[in-house]
């Protein structure tokens, strides 16, 4: 019988691409998989998917309530399911994993895709911040196998709390890129990418108001949803409504059909917490695996991306006159966008692809055994 990786995420399957990169990767290294999310009664159906899924349903659908509901179904759950492994994403998951890792005596992985007591959503709620905070000392020291997205995360952490965690980024499958060759800006319009959850801390305000001094030939597209979304459609100006497009929640598997339709991939995040200060967003991943030069924050994992592998603009500073600057700088020099298209590519298919990193992913879940 195949060892079988229980996989656990508060997340919806259909649009957490590390999740699906990780369980294909565990499939590929001869491993069963079972990955558990969460859906509420308005949840979509999920696409197809190569490998077992349970979605737990949760009739809250956010807040304290949410949580605990999904803490408690999914350590019952996890505790009667066959496992060999079980697999923690996010500090949202680990508590329950945990208890039934020491429980039954059943190898435990955990994987931070963020500095999670440092997000936006927890810093400026410090009740809610020190139960996090508080969860972070007393288990990530205790989990022997800790994964996270980049180096800063990890950096931060070992800081803290004198833990040491494994870097696999969320690099893109190159298998999966439909750009065949580097862009060109050859069309009457210009489109504007911002692909990801709609929440405070990622910049989607200062794009919308960007939108009212770049030419009427520039267009936004926002793809995602999230908890915001009605106060960011509240901010787009009359004479803006026409180019500021908000697609919805697109499931990963079609987001590429999308992405390799725009001119210019936005990752804006806000340096004024920790946790986006550290960040290295999928989208600016995603983005370069199309083809698309990228403009950035001036962040310590975005600037080293743009700057190392010449695929964008990083803006001179945070604020929206800097954006359209950034923004201007690409899309008026051809040669310039071009080159920058042509880089990205390159940087995928020599260094920043997920199959590159699959081997020593592999190699981490034999250890423990």
């Amino acid at each position: 019988m195949k060892r079988r990786v229980v996989v656990s995420v508060i997340s919806d399957l259909s649009t957490d691409q590390r999740i699906y990169k990780m369980c294909i990767t565990l499939q590929k290294g001869g491993y069963e998989v079972y990955c558990i999310g969460r859906r509420s009664l308005c949840s979509p159906p999920l696409p197809p998917l190569p490998y077992k899924t349970h979605r737990i349903l949760c009739f809250f659908k956010k807040g304290k309530a949410m949580f605990m509901e999904f803490h408690i179904k999914l350590f019952f759950h996890l505790l009667f399911v066959r496992a060999s492994v079980l697999c923690a994403n996010d500090l949202d998951t680990l508590l329950p994993n945990y208890l039934v890792h020491k429980l039954r005596n059943i190898p435990l992985v955990y994987d931070t895709h963020e500095f999670y007591s440092q997000s936006p959503s927890v810093v400026h709620r410090p009740l809610v911040q020190k139960i996090w905070q508080f969860l972070e000392r007393t288990l990530m020291p205790k989990v022997k196998t800790i994964l996270t997205v980049n180096h800063s995360i990890a950096e931060a952490y070992q800081k803290w709390l004198k833990v040491s965690l494994k870097v696999f980024p969320n690099y893109p499958l190159r298998s999966k890129r439909i750009a065949k060759k580097p862009k060109d800006l050859n069309s009457q319009s210009i489109i504007l990418l911002y692909q990801g959850n709609l929440h405070e801390g990622r910049g989607i305000a200062m794009m919308i108001k960007a939108m009212e001094a770049l030419p009427q030939h520039y267009i936004l597209w926002i793809v995602g949803d999230g908890r915001q979304k009605g106060q960011f459609q509240q901010l787009v100006a009359p004479q803006c409504k026409e180019r500021i497009i908000f697609w919805g929640k697109i499931p990963f598997h079609y987001l590429s059909f999308i992405t390799t339709q725009a001119h210019i991939g936005l990752s804006i995040e806000s340096p004024h917490t920790l946790n986006t200060r550290f960040s290295l967003p999928n989208k600016l991943l995603d983005y370069l695996n199309e083809g698309l030069p990228v403009v950035v924050a001036p962040l310590p994992e975005h600037r080293k991306i743009v700057e190392t592998y010449r695929c964008g603009v990083v803006m001179k500073a945070y604020n929206v006159d800097s954006l359209v600057q950034a923004i201007l700088q690409l899309t008026t020099k051809p040669d310039f966008y071009r080159e920058c298209s042509k880089n990205a590519l390159k940087a995928i298919d020599e260094q920043m692809n997920w199959e590159r990193q699959e081997k020593a992913i592999l190699q981490v879940y034999e250890t423990l055994f």
